[in-house]
């Protein structure tokens, strides 16, 4: 299985029990509080966080968000600056703490392909983005089944998320 690690300034995210203390740089989102596309943010980031990319995102392009709170080096890197807003877990699904980095590198993902800053179409690295999601649900101890369903469900209704 791979082992994708989350640092904050650096130092590796703590684990306990196999899995990533991710509150650890969050904050509660406070009523009102929306991310970029005007839905309502469950989490904001207070601290920089750095998450290395799988070998198969490790060949994007550099890019950056709007904002720039959501930034890939080129080098391998995706950077999340405080302030980033996100709102965890969509859908019909109930927001554990196996989904909660998932949640948080996908939906950096999907606000750069929003912007358009990933991609001529964005088509090919939603796929990867989808990918990377089912990846990290499953490393993080999701159940397979429950992993896979996660998946088929962002590949099925995701598009207008990710603005495509």
């Amino acid at each position: 299985m791979r082992h994708w690690t989350f640092t904050d300034a650096g130092a590796p995210i703590p684990v306990k029990g196999g899995r990533h203390l991710y509150d650890f740089g969050t904050r509660r989102a406070t009523t009102g509080e929306k991310n970029d596309v005007g839905a309502r943010a469950k989490r904001v980031l207070i601290r920089e966080v750095r998450i290395p990319l799988p070998a198969y995102l490790a060949e994007v392009p550099a890019a950056a968000s709007e904002a720039e709170r959501v930034i890939l080096d080129g080098e391998g890197q995706m950077l999340l600056k405080p302030k980033y807003r996100w709102d965890g877990a969509s859908g019909l699904t109930i927001d554990t703490v196996s989904c909660h980095r998932a949640a948080l590198a996908h939906d950096a993902c999907y606000t750069l392909l929003r912007q358009r800053r990933l991609g001529a179409s964005g088509h090919p690295e939603r796929e990867l983005a989808d990918q990377w999601l089912r990846d990290l649900l499953l490393e993080d101890g999701m159940w397979r089944f429950r992993a896979a369903y996660w998946h088929w469900a962002v590949r099925r209704f995701g598009a207008s998320a990710a603005g495509l």
